[in-house]
């Protein structure tokens, strides 16, 4: 009698333990929820065995990263300026071997493609900053809306730090030569020392008087 109600009170605490597990399990990630639904059904080295396939699945996956307002950097005696950022850029896309499909003001489309996977972004500019987004990516680096493939992670990362050192490293646009115009504008034109001056006019041949002609004879 004693035994049965101590396998009763037993039984009815597992099913207290059970019903207020179940009611955590909504909060609780997959992998716990898993274990806490079918921790009598699976032993122990099952139990390991998927963990560590779960963690597998998404090893490679992260928040996509994206370059939002990075600061636009350059020597102290170079002016940033719109056309040097984008030259900046267009360096660093080639240097990491992205390929420029497209070019709007203050914008560029790039796509590189390594491994056997492709992505593309869009790269905006203007004197003070600088940010890369997405646009599309191939289906094996599994982006899902928030995660994405490390791999993409690493070009977006080497190409803002490729951006960066090609600023870091500008140099000031030439100005153009306009001492020489100005100089040849406000000097007067001056004959040239080899110049061949014109041949003077001829002076008018004079005139010698013609003698008078006789008178006619008389008969």
């Amino acid at each position: 009698m004693r035994s049965s109600d101590q396998r009763r009170a037993f039984v009815e605490r597992g099913a207290r333990v059970d019903s207020i597990a179940g009611a955590r399990t909504m909060r609780a990630p997959l992998i716990e929820r898993v274990l806490r639904m079918h921790r009598h059904r699976f032993s122990l080295p099952s139990i390991l065995l998927f963990v560590a396939f779960a963690s597998g699945c998404g090893a490679n996956l992260a928040p996509v990263l994206d370059v939002q307002s990075a600061p636009v950097v350059t020597p102290q005696q170079v002016a940033p300026t719109r056309p040097l950022v984008r030259n900046s850029i267009v360096r660093a896309l080639a240097s990491r071997n992205w390929q420029i499909v497209e070019e709007r003001p203050d914008e560029l489309v790039a796509r590189v493609s390594a491994g056997g996977h492709d992505a593309t972004v869009l790269v905006r500019y203007d004197e003070r900053y600088f940010s890369i987004s997405r646009i599309d990516s191939s289906p094996g680096l599994k982006y899902d809306g928030s995660y994405i493939h490390r791999r993409y992670n690493h070009w977006i990362d080497r190409l803002r730090t490729s951006i960066q050192q090609e600023l870091s490293h500008a140099a000031p646009a030439a100005e153009p030569a306009q001492t020489a115009a100005v100089t040849a504008e406000a000097a007067p034109a001056s004959p040239a020392a080899d110049a061949v001056p014109p041949p003077a006019l001829a002076a008018p041949a004079e005139q010698t008087a013609l003698p008078p002609a006789p008178p006619p004879a008389t008969q």
